[in-house]
Parts: C-alpha cells; sequence; structure tokens
C-alpha cells in the first residue's frame, strides 16, 4: 500500500514526495556545476521547464487519447485518472520532441543540453538512493 499525506482534501504519495526531493537535488547540483554563462543557464533551464510541462500535460491526458469514450462516461475521470504506463510513455517521447526542436530553434548546443541533462539526472540518482 502507498503511504499518503493528507493534507486538507489532497493526498499526496509519500514517492511522489520523494521524486521532488530528487529532482530539486539534480537542479540544485546542477546549479552548483553550471560554470557557462547565464543567459545559457536560463535557456537550458526553459527548455527543461517547458519539457516538464509538456510530458505532465501529455501523461495527464493520455487516457483521453488511449480511451476516448472514457470521456462520455466519466468527464471528470480526466482530473482523477493517471496516465499509467503508456501515459508515461507518451510524456517522455513529447518532452523529449519538444525539448530537441526547441533547443534547435534557439540554437543551444545540443552537447551542452545533454551535459545539464546527465549533471541533473546524477544529482537527482543521488537524492533518490539515499532515501
Amino acid at each position: 500500500m502507498n503511504d499518503v499525506i493528507a493534507v486538507g482534501p489532497l493526498l499526496i504519495r509519500t514517492s511522489w514526495l520523494t521524486w521532488l526531493a530528487a529532482v530539486a537535488g539534480g537542479y540544485l547540483f546542477w546549479r552548483v556545476v553550471w560554470t557557462g554563462s547565464s543567459e545559457q543557464r536560463r535557456c537550458i533551464q526553459q527548455l527543461l521547464i517547458d519539457g516538464v510541462f509538456v510530458y505532465v500535460v501529455v501523461w495527464k491526458i493520455s487516457p483521453v487519447v488511449m480511451a476516448p469514450s472514457s470521456l462520455w462516461h466519466n468527464p471528470l475521470g480526466v482530473l482523477y485518472l493517471p496516465g499509467g504506463d503508456r501515459g508515461v510513455m507518451l510524456g517522455a517521447v513529447a518532452a523529449a520532441i519538444v525539448i530537441i526542436f526547441r533547443a534547435y530553434g534557439r540554437n543551444v548546443s545540443m552537447r551542452l543540453l545533454m551535459n545539464s541533462m546527465i549533471v541533473i539526472y546524477l544529482g537527482a540518482h543521488f537524492v533518490y538512493g539515499r532515501s
């Protein structure tokens, strides 16, 4: 059973809090390690925020994409139903596509972007592995 923390009517899974702490740790590690200009940092930061936003939106609406008839039977289910494994994959692919095309449009070096993502992953993994 998943442990949850109740904050009023909101139920927050502790595993989500662990993921949130890992992402924050990865971001902080990236900020400490970053040696480039602040303009590049802001550009990469905005690319990654856009990617996370696209991921969450696609993951959240994926039940409607996978089973459109569920929208007619339970319209509020879109708010409550999780995306599932297919939604995770669709969200990751959509986020990767958005990040790559926007990085190309803004002339951001793919090497710099990938190095930043690796550093964020390492920092997040350090925090996630400890919890």
